[in-house]
């Protein structure tokens, strides 16, 4: 009997034994090793834990993510510049909605010192949405007067235009329009969408000129009283103008074409930039041109008079001095053609072409 009991006694103990290191395990893993997970959001492709300690208590972590399972050994664990705090990689990003669970697996022994195998959970965790609604902006031009907004199901908007709030006409779930009725260039349509759970973001349209909208000018003698060219992509609405000494002097567009009419006491050579601008004032193209009082180039012409051709003065200009005498020589490329103006003493005295 007594021997019986003993035997009973040295069973209870050590049972008692790999209870006590049992728990002690369990402690020293779901507590004294890992005392915190972060939360967990869809722009995140790690999982961060603190731990109490800077070593390992356990043999590795295991991660489910959905479905799939994920396991991890001490040394898969990235140490951040703290070392208590560990840092589980993955390759992709979590999804916004799944459930993650977070498990540590580590070694006991029983009484014959045989090795047992644990694996306790030491949280859930739910992937947050940090995500802001997805939002789209049409092109917005100073020829549109209004931009289609598309968004998610759900997703709350506020626009401003110009630093001005504008209202949003819903159009469907998911589309919305707004009416810019004076649409200015440069000047910004800023949309902020937000979602169920507070994510927003403000997106951003700016006000441009189409390319479609191109000019054409040619240079003219004075004498002409007039500038003449061609608008491609204009309005009724629109019109063409140049500015000289202090006055503008414009025309409409009609059919494409424009005529500005100046005066025949303009001063020249003169080179001007011709705009074409909206009725909101919007510039839509420019074009430099020049005005001149002579068709060409003569013999006896003063190099003043030589800058007041359709040529204009040469950039390249090759000029010397003499006791007796001046030269110069003025040089224009067009193409693979060539010509030069010879002056002597300040007049054309030659011409040459090749």
């Amino acid at each position: 009997m007594k021997k019986f009991t003993k035997i009973i006694l040295g069973c209870m103990i050590a049972f008692a034994s790999y209870m006590f290191f049992t728990a002690q395990a369990e402690a020293v893993n779901k507590n004294n090793f890992i005392s915190k997970v972060h939360p967990i959001t869809n722009n995140m492709n790690s999982i961060l834990v603190d731990t109490t300690s800077k070593y390992y208590d356990i043999d590795s972590l295991t991660v489910k993510v959905g479905t799939k399972t994920y396991t991890f050994d001490y040394f898969d664990l990235w140490i951040t510049s703290n070392e208590k705090k560990q840092e589980i990689e993955f390759n992709q990003k979590f999804t916004a909605g799944q459930t993650v669970k977070i498990y540590a697996n580590y070694t006991t022994y029983d009484d014959d010192y045989n090795d047992i195998q644990n694996t306790v959970l030491i949280d859930t965790l739910k992937v947050s949405d940090k995500t802001p609604p997805k939002t789209t902006i049409s092109n917005v031009t100073v020829r549109t007067t209004s931009a289609t907004v598309t968004t998610e199901s759900g997703a709350k908007l506020a626009a401003t235009y110009n630093g001005k709030k504008v209202s949003l006409k819903k159009k469907s779930a998911t589309k919305y329009t707004i009416a810019l009725p004076k649409p200015i260039k440069g000047k910004k349509l800023i949309v902020k969408a937000t979602d169920k759970v507070g994510n927003s973001k403000a997106y951003t349209k700016t006000t441009t000129v189409p390319s479609t909208i191109k000019m054409t000018g040619s240079n003219t003698l004075v004498s002409k009283k007039k500038l003449t060219g061609k608008v491609s992509g204009a309005k009724a609405t629109d019109y063409v103008y140049f500015k000289a000494n202090s006055k503008t002097y414009k025309s409409k567009i009609k059919s494409g074409k424009y005529t500005i009419n100046f005066p025949a006491n303009l001063s020249t050579p003169r080179a001007v930039t011709m705009y074409v601008k909206d009725k909101y004032n919007n510039t839509l193209t420019k074009k430099s041109v020049r005005i001149y009082k002579y068709a060409n180039f003569k013999i006896g012409m003063t190099t003043s008079q030589a800058a007041n051709t359709v040529y204009g003065k040469s950039s390249d200009i090759d000029r010397s001095v003499y006791s007796s005498f001046t030269s110069e020589y003025w040089m224009y490329y067009t193409g693979n053609k060539t010509m030069m103006i010879s002056f002597y003493n300040g007049k054309i005295d030659a011409i040459s072409k090749w």
